[in-house]
């Protein structure tokens, strides 16, 4: 057997894990609508979640240090809902 799959050690991190799991938010807490987003970073983590927000109809700012980088976040922006219309995906 593995010493890296010592079950003894498997079932401690499963139920230590179990005990510190982080209470859930509390029922009666509100639920605040989006109704904007602001995105910093136009590179690759930046754009897909600004697509996310616009895909469900939430209008977003995206924000950048570079205007050459703005620009081309927006350009593959573009360029990914170009490729979204000539699929048919939308």
């Amino acid at each position: 057997m593995s010493p890296f799959l010592n079950p003894q050690g498997l079932i401690h991190f499963f139920f230590s894990e179990k005990r510190l799991k982080i209470q859930d938010v509390p029922k009666e807490t509100e639920i605040m609508p989006i109704n904007k987003a602001a995105i910093i970073g136009s590179g690759t983590m930046g754009g897909g979640i600004a697509m996310c927000f616009a895909n469900a109809g939430i209008p977003v700012h995206i924000i950048d240090q570079d205007e050459n980088n703005l620009e081309r976040g927006v350009a593959v922006i573009k360029g990914n809902y170009d490729f979204m219309m000539s699929k048919g995906r939308m």
